[in-house]
């Protein structure tokens, strides 16, 4: 069987990425309110050797990202209530939460939604539907990209 490196064909950089990815699992925070993308989002990312941990509105992923401190967000965009653009913002301007990267997730793929996530410090940002391994590569890459900071 593959290892994760080999199956995204990550490039990879020595002993930190053992380092980083091996010596415990990176957890990633999952926030969207529909069910089955959660529940898909999670199997994924288990499946793949992280710790998933979901949040079905704005309100509760921004509870977890201070309870739980996760090395990742990914955040869908179109939610009721506190929006991906209004959680992304909360996370960026605190001086304990701005250094998490957040990978934003929306079926809306106009240009100038685009263009807001980068503005408010979205790391990446993936349109809905998306291929499973092509999120993977996103991921990985932007930790990373964070671990090397």
């Amino acid at each position: 069987m593959k290892n994760i490196k080999e199956c995204y064909n990550i490039k990879v950089w020595g002993s930190i990425w053992e380092e980083f990815f091996i010596s415990e699992k990176r957890k990633i925070l999952v926030v969207d309110d529909e069910e089955h993308i959660l529940r898909l989002m999670q199997f994924l990312l288990e499946k793949n050797g992280f710790e998933a941990i979901t949040a079905e509105n704005g309100s509760l992923a921004l509870e977890k990202v201070i309870s739980e401190k996760p090395d990742l967000i990914l955040l869908d965009l179109d939610m009721p209530g506190m929006n991906g653009f209004d959680v992304l913002e909360r996370v960026k301007e605190s001086p304990a939460t701005r250094r998490i990267p957040v990978i934003m997730l929306t079926a809306n793929s106009e240009v100038n939604t685009f263009e807001k996530a980068i503005s408010k410090e979205a790391d990446r940002y993936v349109s809905k539907p998306f291929n499973t391994n092509f999120l993977m590569e996103k991921v990985l890459q932007v930790l990373e990209e964070n671990y090397k900071k």
